[in-house]
């Protein structure tokens, strides 16, 4: 009985497992139809993005958290369209890694204007802006990061 028990759960956290990496595979799959873009933003890196302290070990990998000053860099924004919790999600990546999401409102943005252009799908490319901000904890010295985009800013006649 034990045997048989073991075998499926076996069975089900294999299953799990590669629906899970089939899944999270799709939405990193670039569409080879789709041009990557390249955004000009102001210079000025006032979009925020969200989930970076979820993804504290990569940015960590990406810049030296003892830098007292920014780290400029290219972002890769990457729509998620099999994203299970937002179909709108746009997913930021710094040299291959996610860093966090770009806000609902962002995205929802960025995906409209990516539609009226043409190229719904289509991955951008644009400067980030990662600070690091050093604090003492208890187990010593700790970076908290943040990550701004520099992206165009709303059209003139409001989208």
């Amino acid at each position: 009985m034990d045997i048989v028990l073991v075998a499926i759960l076996l069975v089900a956290g294999s299953a799990a497992w590669l629906f899970y990496k089939k899944n999270h595979r799709a939405a990193s799959i670039p569409n080879p139809n789709q041009p990557t873009l390249r955004l000009q933003g102001g210079g000025k890196f006032e979009f925020a993005i969200l989930g970076v302290s979820r993804h504290r070990s990569a940015l960590e990998k990406i810049c030296d958290a003892n830098a007292r000053e920014p780290k400029t860099v290219e972002a890769l924004l990457v729509p998620e369209d099999a994203n299970p919790r937002d179909k709108s999600a746009v997913r930021v990546e710094v040299e291959g890694r996610t860093v966090g999401y770009l806000p609902a409102e962002v995205a929802e943005a960025y995906r409209r204007r990516l539609l009226e252009s043409g190229y719904p799908g289509a991955r951008s490319l644009c400067k980030a802006r990662i600070i690091a901000r050093m604090h003492s904890s208890l187990g010593g010295p700790t970076a908290d990061y943040s990550v701004r985009l520099d992206l165009p800013q709303k059209r003139s006649n409001g989208k």
